[in-house]
């Protein structure tokens, strides 16, 4: 187990080292996809190169029964052309609790794409359109689909000042053969040229109206025009049970395509 996690985050490291000795006066901003639960316009621009990595922490309580999840989550993003991006999510999981077993393993490969609609232009909101699937044939059986299963999002942007910014976001999902609709909002608030915070509602919506609400806070690190560190708590309900998750992660810009 020591070896595995070892594995994982040798390159992160490895990635932060070698960012931080980076001029970073000049160079482009990176544009990171994390963290939070409502997905943010952040198309990368050709030919940019990130890795972003996050570890997830989680319960699920619901009366006497408790169960516990960690995840280690990596993602692959490309700026193939001008208005659109190629990405590949992978991961590392566990899971236990009362009266399970512990599973552990490699999560489902989800590829994915982003493709920029609109700039912001006034009142009118900067645009994208995500989408991806969760491949059924790799990873642990714990932690993979027994069939694909699609995702597609619209995520919106706007700048109210130079301090606040909103994400918000509406789409829909499969897990097997259920389809649920997905929204977010997200209310970003920067107090420093380095640093910023955000809260955020955002959830899933089943076929009898049956919300999964949940609520999230975060908080970003800037280091230099190539990293940024995260930290984010979240908590949530689903069919009378609490979700609780705190999150830490990075994300960096390997190839400014400049």
């Amino acid at each position: 187990m020591f070896q595995i996690k070892t594995c994982l985050l040798f390159p992160v490291f490895l990635a932060f080292f070698s960012i931080l000795q980076a001029q970073d006066s000049a160079e482009l901003m990176i544009k990171p996809n994390r963290p939070g639960g409502t997905v943010r316009p952040a198309k990368l621009d050709k030919s940019v190169l990130n890795f972003e990595f996050g570890a997830t922490y989680d319960s699920f309580n619901k009366k006497n029964s408790n169960i516990y999840g960690q995840n280690y989550a990596g993602i692959v993003r490309y700026g193939l052309l001008e208005n659109l991006e190629v990405n590949m999510a992978f991961g590392y999981g566990r899971l236990s609790g009362d009266g399970l077993s512990t599973n552990r393993g490699l999560t489902a490969l989800t590829p994915g794409i982003k493709i920029g609609v609109a700039e912001e232009d006034g009142s009118f909101p900067q645009m994208e359109f995500e989408g991806k699937i969760t491949l059924p044939w790799f990873g642990d059986e714990a932690f993979r689909p027994a069939d694909a299963e699609p995702y597609f999002n619209f995520n919106f942007a706007n700048t109210i000042s130079d301090l606040w910014t909103i994400n918000y976001g509406v789409g829909m999902f499969w897990e097997g053969s259920e389809e649920a609709g997905l929204y977010g909002f997200m209310l970003i608030r920067t107090f420093t040229p380095k640093i910023s915070a955000y809260a955020e509602h955002y959830g899933n919506i089943r076929g009898d109206i049956n919300l999964e609400p949940h609520l999230g806070i975060g908080l970003m690190y800037l280091v230099n025009n190539k990293m940024q560190v995260d930290f984010s708590l979240d908590i949530g309900r689903d069919d009378g049970a609490v979700l609780r998750f705190f999150d830490i992660g990075l994300a960096t810009m390997l190839v400014s395509g400049e």
